[in-house]
C-alpha cells in the first residue's frame, strides 16, 4: 500500500509537472531600455575566462547598455592576469579583486553587484558558453515589472559516450522540474550558472539573511519566492540556453552530485522538501523492488516444503518492480518527450528505459553518501 501510495503522488506530481511545463509563457515585449550587467564570480578558471569573455563580447545587444564584471575570488593560477590582459582590449569588462577576508561565490557576486551601473544582474559561470542571444533574450523577461528573478536553463555540451548521455538525461530531468516547478509558483531548485535577477530587490536582502545563505542560487530563489508573489520566471528559449563541460568520470559526477545535495540541506521549503523526499522514495521503492526480485529469483531453499511460496514471491516481486519501473518511466517519459521535443533533442528518449533503474541506484546510494563524506569545492571546504 505505502509503495502505491508513493506512485500515485509521483505519478500526479510528473504530471501536473507536463502540465506546467507545457503553459510556460513568453515575453511579449522586446527590451529595448534597460542596462544589463553580467557578474561571473571566478576562481582559478584561467583555460576558461578567455572563451566567456568573448562570448560576451558578441551579444547581439546594444553595446552601451551591458558590460561585464568579473570578481577574482582569490585564484591562485594566471586567472587574474588573464583577466588584466582582456580588459586592456574591452573598456566594458570590470575586474574585481575580493579582499582578503571575503571569500566564496555568493560573496563575490554581491561584490560584484555592488558595482553594476545595470538595473539587471545576470550571473553565469566561468567555464560556460553562451549563445549571442543569451542576454537580450533573458532581459526580455524583465520588461514585465513584477518579474524579480528569472532562472535559466544550463546543460551540457553533447558526447558520444553513453556516460555523457546518462549526464544529459540527468540534467534535462533537472532543468524540466526546476521549470515546471517554478511555472507553478513552487519554486524548488535552480542553477547558478543561469540566473537574474533585479540590482534594487537584490541589495535590499539584510545582512542577516544574506550570511545565512548556504548557495548563491537557491537560497536566492528560495527569498525572491518568499518575499515576493509570482515574482520568478523560467526562460524557456532556446536562446537563454547555457553549455557547460559535463563531469569527465564518474568520480567526478559523484562529487558534483554530493556537493549539491549537500548544500541544500539547509533550505527550509516545503515545496522543495516534498519532491526531494518523493522523488528519492520513488527512487528508494524502485531499487528495493529490484533487489528483493534478484534475490528471491537466486534464493535456493533445499527444503521442498516452500517451494510453492518460494515461487508466489518470486512472482510478486518481479510484478512489483515491473509495475514500480512502468510507473516512474511513463511519468518521467511524458514529460521529458514534451521537454525534448523542445530543445530538438528527442532521439535521446530512447536512453530513458535503461537509465531509470541506473540512476534510481545511483540516487538511493548518494543521498546517504552526501552526509557522511566532506565536501570540498577548489581546495575550499563547503
Amino acid at each position: 500500500m505505502i509503495f502505491l501510495i508513493i506512485c500515485f503522488f509521483y505519478f500526479r506530481l510528473m504530471f501536473l509537472y507536463r502540465k506546467s511545463w507545457n503553459s510556460i509563457s513568453f515575453p511579449k515585449v522586446v527590451n529595448t531600455k534597460d542596462i544589463v550587467s553580467v557578474v561571473v564570480a571566478c576562481r582559478n578558471e584561467e583555460s576558461n575566462i578567455v572563451n566567456l569573455i568573448r562570448d560576451i563580447k558578441s551579444q547581439n545587444f546594444d553595446v552601451e547598455r551591458f558590460e561585464l564584471i568579473m570578481v577574482n575570488d582569490h585564484s591562485t593560477d594566471a586567472t587574474l592576469l588573464v583577466l588584466e590582459q582582456e580588459s586592456k582590449n574591452w573598456s566594458q569588462l570590470k575586474i574585481v579583486n575580493l579582499d582578503a577576508l571575503v571569500i566564496g561565490k555568493k560573496n563575490a557576486i554581491r561584490k560584484g553587484v555592488e558595482i553594476a551601473k545595470g538595473e539587471i544582474i545576470v550571473c553565469s559561470d566561468a567555464d560556460c558558453r553562451i549563445g549571442e542571444e543569451w542576454i537580450q533574450t533573458i532581459s526580455n523577461y524583465f520588461t514585465d515589472k513584477n518579474i524579480k528573478f528569472v532562472s535559466g536553463p544550463v546543460i551540457f555540451k553533447s558526447s558520444l559516450s553513453w556516460f555523457s548521455k546518462f549526464q544529459t538525461l540527468e540534467i534535462f530531468s533537472l532543468v524540466a522540474a526546476s521549470a515546471s516547478a517554478i511555472n507553478r509558483n513552487k519554486s524548488t531548485i535552480c542553477n547558478g550558472a543561469n540566473l537574474s535577477f533585479r540590482k534594487k530587490e537584490y541589495l535590499e536582502i539584510k545582512e542577516d539573511i544574506f550570511n545565512n545563505f548556504k548557495t548563491d542560487d537557491v537560497d536566492l530563489l528560495q527569498y525572491f519566492k518568499k518575499e515576493y508573489k509570482n515574482a520568478i520566471k523560467f526562460a524557456k528559449d532556446r536562446n537563454a540556453i547555457i553549455f557547460t563541460e559535463g563531469n569527465p568520470n564518474l568520480i567526478s559526477n559523484l562529487k558534483q552530485k554530493i556537493r549539491w545535495i549537500s548544500s541544500s540541506k539547509s533550505i527550509r521549503d516545503w515545496d522543495s522538501f516534498f519532491v526531494a523526499i518523493l522523488v528519492f522514495l520513488m527512487n528508494l521503492i524502485l531499487v528495493l523492488s529490484f533487489f528483493l526480485f534478484i534475490y528471491f529469483l537466486f534464493y535456493k531453499n533445499e527444503s521442498n516444503h516452500y517451494g510453492e511460496l518460494l515461487i508466489l514471491f518470486r512472482v510478486f516481486f518481479a510484478l512489483l518492480f515491473l509495475f514500480i519501473y512502468l510507473i516512474k518511466y511513463v511519468s518521467d517519459y511524458l514529460l521529458l518527450r514534451d521537454v525534448f521535443k523542445f530543445f530538438g533533442i528527442r532521439e535521446l528518449l530512447v536512453f530513458l528505459f535503461p537509465f531509470e533503474i541506473i540512476n534510481a541506484i545511483y540516487t538511493v546510494v548518494i543521498v546517504p553518501l552526501s552526509f557522511l563524506i566532506p565536501v570540498n569545492w577548489k581546495g575550499r571546504k563547503l
